[in-house]
C-alpha cells in the first residue's frame, strides 16, 4: 500500500473518525452524517476531506473497507495499515477503542 498522511490532502480541512466495518452502530452513524454533510456543503465540499481509519486491521482488509465504503459518500477516504501504525495513530489523536463486539 501506500503511505498516506495530512499532507496529501492539499491543506483541507480534515474530518478523521476511526472506527471499523463490523461497527453496527457508532462507525455507521458517523460515516453517515460525515457523508450528509458533504452533501450539504455542496460546492464547499472540496474544502474538507473526511478520512474514515480503521481500527481494526487485521479484519478490516482493502476488500472488505471498498465493500463497506459502497454504503457512504465516494469523496470519504478509507484508510487501513499495519497494527502498530494504527496503534501509534490512534495514541497520537488520543481515541479511545471500546469493546469491537459492543459498537
Amino acid at each position: 500500500g501506500v503511505t498516506v498522511s495530512s499532507g496529501d490532502f492539499g491543506g483541507k480541512h480534515m474530518l478523521v473518525i476511526f472506527g471499523f466495518s463490523a461497527c453496527k452502530y457508532t462507525c455507521p452513524t458517523e460515516l453517515g452524517m460525515a457523508s450528509q454533510l458533504l452533501s450539504k456543503l455542496g460546492d464547499h465540499a472540496d474544502k474538507l476531506q473526511v478520512v474514515f481509519i480503521t481500527v481494526d486491521p487485521k479484519n478490516d482488509t482493502v476488500a472488505k473497507l471498498k465493500e463497506y465504503h459502497k454504503s457512504f459518500d465516494a469523496r470519504i477516504q478509507m484508510l487501513t495499515g499495519e497494527e502498530a501504525d494504527i496503534k501509534s495513530l490512534v495514541e497520537n489523536y488520543k481515541v479511545y477503542v471500546g469493546d469491537k463486539k459492543a459498537s
